[in-house]
């Protein structure tokens, strides 16, 4: 990924969703994929406490349906690296926002039998709405 158009906020305590709405207010291109990387104290994330670590997260435009998923998808990493993984939500005490514009997109398809016999053609929406939005409870823990 070439990355280009650094862009770099202080914030304060904020959730997930006014995160990416600050995020999306700084970027150039909506048009455009970007990098994100929010470095700071977190909480919720099967904590009780807020714990210090790193967001690191991809905003794919409207325009990648179909191979991405539009709008942000973010991860964590604790930084004593002891746990991390896929983040539904999250709230932040207080952190640092970094973007970068991604300029170029490298799609690699498998060669292999399963890819090749797999059903493309089916709608899948539902099943990522399902997964990507998955009930929580005021902690950001799980519910299953």
């Amino acid at each position: 990924m070439k990355r280009a158009r650094r862009h770099a906020a202080g914030l304060p305590a904020a959730s997930l969703q006014a995160i990416e709405a600050l995020a999306d207010q700084q970027l150039s291109n909506k048009n455009m994929f970007y990098a994100a990387e929010v470095k700071g104290r977190v909480t919720g994330i099967s904590t009780r406490e807020a714990v210090a670590g790193t967001l690191v997260g991809i905003r794919s435009p409207s325009l990648s349906k179909g191979i991405s998923v539009p709008g942000y998808h973010w991860h964590f990493i604790s930084d004593d690296l002891s746990f991390g993984g896929h983040v539904l939500g999250t709230g932040l005490e207080r952190g640092v926002l970094k973007l970068a514009q991604v300029r170029r997109l490298e799609v690699e398809l498998p060669l292999n039998d399963d890819f090749a016999n797999a059903d493309q053609d089916k709608d899948r929406a539902a099943e990522l709405r399902k997964v990507e939005s998955a009930q929580h409870d005021k902690d950001g823990a799980h519910k299953p």
